[in-house]
């Protein structure tokens, strides 16, 4: 649900900048490092940078945080 008006301010995305995380776009799975967080027409989106690309998404992408040092592997990229 969206924040009251004037009350975004009150509001801590869970996600802050230094975050890495998972997130699912149309185009695959992306491990991304959150750099900025804004609260657009009461949704929070993200400015996150990963392997080769910078991107905008909303939180809603987000799969899961990932531990410091934790390394993602693919079923078949062993």
């Amino acid at each position: 649900m969206p924040a009251a008006e004037g009350k975004t301010a009150d509001v801590r995305p869970i996600y802050r900048k230094g975050d890495r995380v998972l997130v699912e776009l149309e185009s695959g799975f992306y491990d991304v490092v959150i750099h900025v967080s804004e609260f657009i027409a009461g949704e929070l989106w993200l400015y996150g940078i990963g392997p080769g690309f910078i991107k905008t998404f909303p939180a809603g992408c987000i799969v899961r945080r990932l531990a410091p040092g934790e390394a993602l592997t693919w079923p078949g990229s062993e």
